[in-house]
């Protein structure tokens, strides 16, 4: 890789690990395809290692650590690690605010009202799948 492609690439993955932009314009800034791009991304490390192979584990993408998920980069093996395994704090700023946004997983343990709307609207779906099934004749 000539030291441009590593500027570059280093470039992209600042922006993609350090900004809240989302990929589209990430990749449009950069004139890049959005693949492109998740091709030269490099994964953060998660601060836990892999219970099965001792591998450091790491965040493959921003969607990973929003859900706290780190996967083995050698035996693929998904495991859960908090922005707070990290050694020396958060990797950047958009990996902190990626955590603090609220996830459906998180809400329905944190809300107690998301949960019973949950539960509400599974209710009128039911009850509608139910009505329609009755007045089928």
């Amino acid at each position: 890789m000539s030291e441009q492609d590593t500027r570059y690439a280093a470039e992209a993955n600042r922006l993609y690990w350090n900004d809240v932009a989302s990929v589209s314009a990430i990749a449009n800034r950069l004139g890049i395809s959005r693949r492109a791009l998740y091709d030269i991304l490099e994964p953060q490390p998660a601060g836990v290692s892999c219970p099965a192979c001792g591998v450091a584990a790491v965040f493959v993408n921003r969607s990973a650590v929003a859900s706290s998920t780190a996967r083995c980069p050698q035996c693929g093996l998904e495991m859960h690690a908090e922005i707070s395994d990290i050694p020396g704090g958060d990797p950047s700023e958009a990996l902190a605010q990626s955590v603090t946004q609220p996830t459906v997983r998180r809400r329905l343990r944190e809300d107690p009202r998301f949960a019973l709307g949950g539960a509400a609207l599974l209710g009128v779906v039911a009850g509608s799948l139910a009505v329609l099934l009755l007045s089928r004749d």
